[in-house]
């Protein structure tokens, strides 16, 4: 109910999407929560290809000690809170979300050990289908902690910060896969036009040049 709540909310989540490095946006994850009015939370970045977990990178402000997913791998993404994750947009308390009829809970014990008596899970989506996908878990020692009628203006700016978190995240990710491929612009713009489905002579008509130097290359 403070005047300018969502604004300062909204002030540093844009701020994260500068960030340098992981310890930046650590730090502005730690001053986001401060700002929500939340006492700690984990985010959880995961890129997939097909049913396998390409990537899962988890960002925290929480106590760190004993914090490790109880299962690895594929394992995670059998985890109720990531699977509300990939198929929802909508924020929930984690109380609330119906259990997996199989599989672990990867992310509920580790959470609990940090001090996650009540816990409200933020997805967040970008491109297409279910391939990338963030979670932003927010957390509270203080039991229904996340039910009063505060929640609609704190869930606002809890979705900004878990979608400007998860572009931070796939933006990184996108530079470090670029750098280690060492592929160059013309390179990419390449893999585009074959992404599209673009055989080679309507690559070289757009690029102007023959289609063998395009197979060649």
């Amino acid at each position: 109910s403070q005047a300018g709540y969502t604004d300062r909310v909204s002030a540093t989540a844009e701020r994260i999407g500068t960030a340098p490095d992981a310890a930046a946006a650590q730090r502005l994850l730690i001053e986001g929560i401060g700002v929500l009015g939340a006492h700690s939370a984990l985010f959880a970045s995961v890129v997939r290809d097909g049913r396998d977990a390409a990537a899962c990178r988890f960002m925290l402000a929480c106590e760190p000690d004993g914090w490790r997913p109880d299962l690895d791998g594929d394992g995670l993404l059998q985890d109720p809170w990531l699977i509300h994750a990939a198929h929802h947009a909508a924020p929930v308390v984690a109380r609330l979300l119906p259990q997996a009829e199989r599989g672990g809970h990867a992310l509920l014990g580790p959470a609990q050990r940090a001090g996650f008596r009540s816990t409200l899970l933020v997805p967040a989506h970008c491109g297409p289908g279910q391939a990338r996908f963030g979670l932003l878990a927010l957390g509270s020692p203080l039991a229904a902690f996340f039910e009063d009628e505060g929640l609609p203006r704190f869930r606002i700016g809890a979705r900004a910060l878990a979608t400007e978190l998860h572009d931070w995240w796939q933006a990184r990710l996108r530079r470090d896969l670029l750098a280690r491929a060492r592929l160059t612009p013309a390179e990419l713009a390449l893999l585009q036009h074959e992404q599209h489905g673009r055989n080679s002579k309507l690559i070289a008509r757009a690029l102007d040049v023959t289609p063998r130097a395009i197979d060649s290359r």
